[in-house]
């Protein structure tokens, strides 16, 4: 891919935000149920003042926000503020290897991703700022500023409401979860498909519940329905048949949102650095990195490149708030063919974060013209749903 010319950098202030906004009703899960949604932003300010924008995933467990926190306050702002910064990859694999020893001994190599992948996407948004172009303009010409999205985050007891706010906005393709058990499962799948009506499609996500025997014995049913694809069906312990098992079956295999990614690993050598394709050797239709989560920005193009090349598709997974979905959609637009992944429940940290709200029309999301992410924050964000501010300062 086209990488526009680079400036060099330096971080007068890093800042990160904790924001947790209530729900009313939760958000019920296979692993856990969310009564908040919650999101830990940072905002690096360049010498020249232009600020750049990273989120990082903490969905999962309850203190991730606070473990996230602390390793900005104590790990990454001291390093990183009043240092010259050539090179945005170069300079965030040097932050790896300062802290891949620690991690590995506390095996956090997952977190250690996470905050990682926050600080590559501000600084990349910096970059774009200052070059005056959108984030994806760093990495092509062609970009697309227009994707299709999908619904997702589907969970018994359905929103009825949420599902058809979402088919008004022409929203075609649903994402359901499953994992409940096979009768509830099954059920979940005739009524949604009864709710959603003709000219709509359907996925299913698993959340790596079933063994392989148990998904090969559901491979003939989700056919029959009609399933446009099965995400991460298989459990830790049996992804290594992931090559089995699409060598068995026409459905669309998918997985990505796990595969721990260290910035700049040799996509070549599984297994050195923590890094895993979750055994899968993308035996899949269906490449889905998360860039809030286990892949910085710029290895999800290299990996998108590779996938591609390789007859797959990369769609990039994603479950966040308003600046990691704006991050997302820049990735997205740099596919072959663009496919968004857009929660179709209430989150207030999507919908109340940024002066402009997002846009779905006609099933797809435009994307801003604006340099950088494109979308700027408001300043009257509620005052109770900023839980901590952890600032450093050169």
């Amino acid at each position: 891919m086209h990488m526009h010319t680079r400036f060099p950098m330096k971080i007068s202030t890093a800042r990160a935000i904790h924001l947790r906004a209530p729900l009313e009703d939760p958000y019920r899960t296979t692993f856990g149920t969310m009564t908040h949604r919650q999101a830990v932003i940072i905002e690096l300010v360049n010498e020249d003042g232009t600020t750049g924008v990273g989120e990082s995933w903490i969905n999962f467990p309850s203190w991730a926000p606070f473990e996230r926190m602390a390793a900005y306050r104590d790990g990454f702002f001291p390093i990183l503020v009043g240092k010259k910064i050539e090179s945005v990859t170069d300079f965030v694999r040097e932050l790896w290897n300062r802290h891949y020893r620690s991690a590995l001994q506390s095996a956090t190599l997952g977190p250690l991703v996470q905050a990682l992948c926050a600080i590559e996407a501000a600084f990349w948004d910096i970059q774009a700022r200052n070059t005056g172009i959108p984030l994806s303009g760093l990495f092509s010409e062609t970009a697309v500023n227009s994707l299709d999205v999908y619904g997702s985050g589907i969970n018994p007891p359905f929103s009825e409401k949420a599902i058809r706010t979402a088919q008004s906005h022409g929203i075609r393709t649903f994402k359901l979860k499953l994992g409940y058990g096979d009768a509830e499962d099954r059920s979940n799948i005739e009524c949604l498909k009864r709710m959603l009506g003709v000219g709509t499609e359907l996925a299913v996500d698993v959340n790596r519940s079933w063994s392989y025997d148990h998904t090969l014995q559901w491979i003939d049913y989700l056919r029959d329905e009609g399933v446009s694809w099965l995400e991460e069906p298989l459990c830790i312990e049996e992804q290594h048949r992931y090559g089995e098992l699409f060598a068995q079956t026409d459905v669309p295999i998918s997985a990505g949102e796990n595969f721990l990614i260290p910035p700049g690993v040799d996509f070549s050598c599984e297994g050195v650095e923590g890094f895993s394709l979750n055994q899968s050797g993308l035996a899949l239709h269906i490449i889905q990195p998360a860039v809030v989560k286990n892949c910085t920005f710029s290895d999800a193009v290299r990996l998108a490149e590779i996938a591609e090349n390789s007859g797959k598709r990369l769609c990039p997974h994603f479950l966040g708030s308003a600046p990691g979905l704006a991050t997302t959609a820049h990735l997205a637009s740099l596919t072959r063919t663009p496919f968004l992944e857009w929660d179709i429940n209430p989150n207030p940290l999507r919908t109340h974060l940024f002066r402009d709200a997002f846009s779905i029309k006609d099933g797809k999301l435009r994307i801003s013209e604006e340099p950088g992410i494109g979308w700027t924050f408001r300043q009257d964000v509620p005052p109770e749903w900023v839980m901590r501010v952890e600032t450093v300062s050169g």
